[in-house]
């Protein structure tokens, strides 16, 4: 499907099922919904091992009346989306934007505005098989359990929420996140959320290098020992709790209007896990959903093309993956995969290649569904290349 316009459909506005796979790039759903007391996805409802991978569309005002406003994923299902938009999307019960049971989630660079639900505003998961959000921007979100998220009891695999923006959310039980089961949060910004920001139900939920800033209160429940007590000094100075968070003013470029870039001075550059890949501009990651390309690093567009360019094809994939390393002169180099915890999975290669083109191979059979980067290094210089595993 490319460049379609779903619009006031009566009921789902795409229906998936046995193992069907649906593409959709820059398409539009817009006000959908049921109109008797019941349905599911009112814009996508995804069923029976069937896949949905979106890019660049856009969720608009459908509503169900049961669960998953836009979207709901059912058993097995999957949910790829890649720079698409969730906008004022509601339901009566679970997952204003997205409601997923017992299916495999990837958000990638997607936005949650004015989404609506009783229980997670943007998105509710149960019992999911792996979900990832990397690179997203949640603002003004409601719900009175969680008005960002809420993940079930029994979800043994966890999830991940890595380089996302938490803004204005309004929640009565958790301003941002209801955390039932296994939650990791990494390189993310909570800022003027209502509520409790983060409400733990779950000892072994990790929260590490994030900042929180301008909230009613930041966590309740089961709280994870040493969180949000400041005792020692990153490495750029300011202080922070045992898990290297932060607890400061972010410093946007205009949160009034909708900018949440970071200015030169926000204590989120380079506020990052140090081993974790580096940013575009060869530095140590930022916290939020925006890196800070720092004028004395080297950027990009000059960095890639006189010392060295990697590709992967395809991207996504399945499986196997292969790698074009190119380099201008001959050079040490090692490639790593590191996934977005900042975990490595695998060095694929270390040591020297020649001048040109080298072609290398990775074999992902045993490793899950997700987002990884490959990591290349070379006589200090650092280039990254996100990738997606779907499976």
């Amino acid at each position: 499907m490319y460049h379609c316009l779903i619009q006031n459909i009566t009921g789902n506005g795409l229906h998936a099922e046995n193992g069907a796979t649906v593409e959709a790039t820059d398409c539009e759903f817009l006000s959908n919904g049921y109109t008797m007391d019941s349905g599911l996805g009112s814009a996508c409802l995804i069923r029976d091992q069937s896949k949905l991978i979106g890019k660049r569309c856009v969720f608009e005002n459908n509503f169900s009346h049961i669960d998953g406003g836009a979207i709901h994923g059912g058993l097995g299902c999957l949910l790829a989306l890649d720079s698409c938009r969730f906008l004022n999307n509601g339901c009566n019960l679970w997952g204003g934007a997205i409601d997923v049971n017992s299916a495999k989630l990837q958000i990638t660079n997607c936005e949650f505005y004015g989404n609506q639900g009783r229980k997670g505003g943007a998105a509710y998961l149960q019992t999911p098989d792996s979900t990832l959000f990397d690179h997203c921007i949640f603002t003004g979100n409601g719900a009175s359990e969680g008005s960002v998220l809420y993940v079930s009891t029994g979800t043994s695999n966890p999830v991940t929420m890595l380089n996302c923006d938490f803004v204005r959310n309004i929640g009565t039980d958790a301003g941002a996140i209801r955390a039932e089961s296994h939650l990791t949060l990494k390189h993310s910004i909570f800022y003027a959320n209502t509520g409790a920001v983060v409400n733990f139900l779950d000892p072994a939920a990790q929260v590490e290098y994030c900042l929180f800033s301008g909230e009613d209160e930041f966590f309740t429940g089961t709280v994870p020992n040493g969180l949000g007590e400041l005792n020692h000094q990153n490495h750029n100075g300011d202080m922070v709790d045992s898990y290297e968070n932060l607890f400061a003013d972010p410093v946007f470029a205009d949160e009034p209007d909708g900018n949440l870039h970071l200015e030169n001075d926000s204590p989120c550059i380079d506020a990052g896990d140090p081993t974790f890949p580096f940013d575009p501009d060869g530095t140590i990651a930022d916290i939020g959903r925006y890196s800070f390309m720092q004028e004395t690093a080297v950027a990009p567009q000059t960095l890639l093309p006189t010392v060295i360019s990697v590709t992967a094809f395809p991207n996504p994939f399945n499986s196997s993956l292969e790698l074009s390393v190119e380099l201008p002169a001959a050079a040490e180099i090692s490639l790593t995969i590191f996934d977005v915890t900042g975990r490595e999975v695998e060095q694929l290669f270390s040591g020297t290649l020649a001048t040109g083109e080298h072609r290398l191979m990775w074999n992902a059979a045993g490793v899950p569904t997700g987002v990884y980067f490959v990591a290349i290094e070379s006589g200090g210089v650092f280039v990254t290349q996100k990738v997606l595993l779907l499976k």
